[in-house]
């Protein structure tokens, strides 16, 4: 019997999801919201979130029940950690970010800890199809994102 216990842990995907919703305008919650921003970034199978994998990033925008944007990235990196930048209704700035590999942004270490931009997302309303549309990012980040590459 134990042996069917531990083929059946084995087979579950062992990963780790770490994620975050920010509202807009400032201050509100999800009941009073015009927009929310949803990130996910699932980890590597059956490796820690700190270490240098590939990493799969999931973004998500709202206008309440309606989804106004949906992207899927890939990217090598440690801890992966984003900042949010959403002044106004229509423009939103995503910068990603990495500490080095071992350290998560919970940790001490964090304090001390030079980060590495990974990459970075603008996303602007089309007034027209009333949708959230990507600005082009520049090509060498998304490559030297992709590549694992450090400055």
């Amino acid at each position: 019997m134990p042996l069917v216990i531990i083929a059946a842990a084995s087979a579950c995907p062992m990963y780790t999801q770490v994620g975050g919703t920010r509202h807009f305008p400032p201050g509100s919650d999800h009941n009073t919201a015009q927009y929310h921003l949803v990130i996910a970034v699932r980890g590597a199978r059956g490796r820690a979130y700190v270490d240098r994998t590939t990493k799969t990033v999931y973004v998500t925008i709202w206008k309440r029940e309606t989804k106004m944007l949906e992207r899927l990235y890939e990217v090598t990196a440690a801890s992966l950690e984003w900042a949010v930048t959403w002044d106004e209704a229509d423009d939103v700035g995503v910068l990603f970010f990495e500490f080095p590999e071992g350290i998560s942004i919970h940790s001490e270490e964090a304090l001390r800890a030079p980060a590495r931009e990974v990459f970075a997302l603008r996303f602007t309303r089309d007034a027209q199809s009333d949708r959230f549309v990507e600005y082009l990012v520049p090509s060498d980040v998304v490559r030297r994102a992709k590549k694992g590459d450090h400055p």
